[in-house]
């Protein structure tokens, strides 16, 4: 069933009479929850085609007009919307190269998802202040994620960037 699905069973009565019942998964606000496979599928979705493909047309797909992001690029940031994370997303992307999220473990129930998750890049661009090392770090993370009408609309971020800055600084120090 998808996120705008409904489901209509329809009776006789015991007069005779045709009654008809409509289920949705449709709330009073007229938001659609989401299944755990859609969710999951989804957030699947998310990383693959973002983190590893590099497509920012997803972005704007999958990520409500009213979502929020927190925790990324900062850990007090919060991003709002499909056009300030696609932002940050280009400072990354323009960062680093052979950008690979691997989902380490993915857990859903309805729209909320955990993911643990751990990207491996190379430094090859000079948007971090410093130039480009040409080394592959890995960063570790973890986001938990809400999910309705078929987008993103709530993520908070986990993760430590000390430990890959620190060694791409110590490498652009050893190369001027």
């Amino acid at each position: 069933m998808d996120a705008t699905s409904r489901r209509i069973d329809s009776w006789q009565t015991e007069k005779g009479m045709r009654a008809i019942l409509v289920l949705s998964n449709q709330d009073t606000h007229g938001r659609y929850a989401m299944t755990s496979a859609e969710t999951r599928a989804l957030l699947e979705r998310w990383f693959e085609e973002v983190w590893n493909q590099g497509k920012a047309s997803t972005i704007h797909e999958l990520f409500s007009a009213e979502g929020k992001a927190h925790g990324w690029p900062e850990p007090e940031a919060v991003l709002h919307g499909p056009a300030a994370f696609e932002e940050v997303h280009r400072l990354f992307t323009s960062a680093f190269s052979d950008i690979h999220m691997t989902i380490d473990d993915l857990f859903v129930e309805g729209g909320r998802g955990a993911v643990r998750w751990t990207c491996t890049m190379k430094h090859t661009g000079n948007s971090l202040g410093f130039a480009a090392t040409g080394k592959s770090v890995t960063l570790p993370g973890a986001s938990f994620m809400v999910c309705e009408n078929g987008k993103l609309i709530d993520g908070w971020n986990f993760l430590d960037q000390t430990k890959p800055l620190q060694e791409l600084q110590a490498a652009a120090q050893k190369l001027s």
